[in-house]
């Protein structure tokens, strides 16, 4: 992943700089609130707060959703 507008870089060697984690705080009011590991699917189908799609981030999570067959929709979006 990079921050430069997603512009091909061309050749150049990567090194990771850390490891993300995303964090799924729902007050413990659903099933899936008190397991360690949830599927993207199972986070689609509850009240999100993301970032916006303009945002690295937000297109991040948005991308993640929509390979497990769901879609963004975000009770609040949080906007730069």
């Amino acid at each position: 992943m990079t921050y430069l507008d997603n512009e091909p870089l061309g050749r150049v060697n990567s090194v990771p700089l850390y490891h993300e984690h995303y964090r799924l705080a729902d007050g413990g009011r659903r099933a899936i609130g008190d397991r360690e590991r949830v599927t993207w699917a199972e986070v689609a189908q509850v009240p999100l707060c993301l970032l916006t799609p303009d945002m690295q981030n937000g297109a991040s999570s948005n991308g993640l959703l929509r390979s497990a067959g769901g879609e963004a929709q975000p009770t609040l979006e949080s906007i730069p």
